[in-house]
């Protein structure tokens, strides 16, 4: 039944073309285990309202993805989400739905539907590029497999091309939670597998308000 409602606000990829700021953010379908992690995505999606820019995101229907999705529309501000097909069906089970998640885009759709535009792209890949494609800037909230994944493309894209976009790592409250991550980047480089430790890719921030100062660089 929401597929059929999506259809209504299934876009084509002439959102691309815009000049409209945007910025990817890349997170978990999970809260995690401390309330920290749902109050960043929050908190960045009320950034993102404030000073008119455009979320893009994964459309998620749980955990940090929903709450970035929410915070952002209920602060007036703007979303494209990207699904995929495979990524819907197993969204689909039943298992995955709660009464604290319930049905995201049931209750989004008739409420911002001037702000939400939803793409359905035809499989994880394919959405990757969208999102790749979609912003200059990255933002990667603490996540999982499906994150690292889509942080770890961003940087090597960055590393072959020269490119300028910018990628942010976010640790809330400098809790340490990219520190293994970072670690592998120096052990990598310490061997003769790269050419430096990756550091130099990517901001790392605690808070995010200072995202604004990438604006600066």
């Amino acid at each position: 039944m929401i597929f059929k409602k999506l259809k209504l606000f299934l876009k084509d990829n002439s959102y691309s073309k815009s000049k409209e700021k945007r910025i990817s953010v890349f997170c978990g379908s999970a809260f995690g285990n401390l309330p920290i992690f749902k109050e960043t995505a929050e908190e960045l999606g009320k950034y993102c309202a404030h000073n008119n820019i455009t979320v893009v995101c994964g459309g998620g229907r749980f955990g940090m993805m929903a709450a970035l999705i929410r915070s952002t529309l209920d602060n007036g501000g703007n979303v494209i989400a990207i699904s995929a097909r495979d990524v819907w069906k197993v969204e689909a089970n039943p298992d995955f739905v709660t009464p604290q998640t319930g049905e995201l885009y049931d209750y989004l759709i008739p409420k911002y539907k001037k702000q939400l535009s939803f793409i359905m792209a035809d499989n994880l890949l394919k959405r990757q590029k969208l999102l790749v494609e979609s912003a200059d800037v990255y933002c990667v909230l603490p996540g999982s497999r499906g994150t690292l994944f889509e942080f770890l493309q961003t940087i090597v894209e960055k590393s072959m091309t020269n490119s300028n976009k910018k990628i942010i790592l976010i640790d809330p409250k400098n809790m340490g939670f990219w520190n293994p991550l970072l670690e592998q980047f120096k052990t990598a480089f310490k061997y003769g597998f790269a050419k430096d430790d990756s550091s130099k890719l990517f901001y790392i921030f605690d808070e995010i308000k200072k995202i604004s100062t990438i604006e600066k660089k």
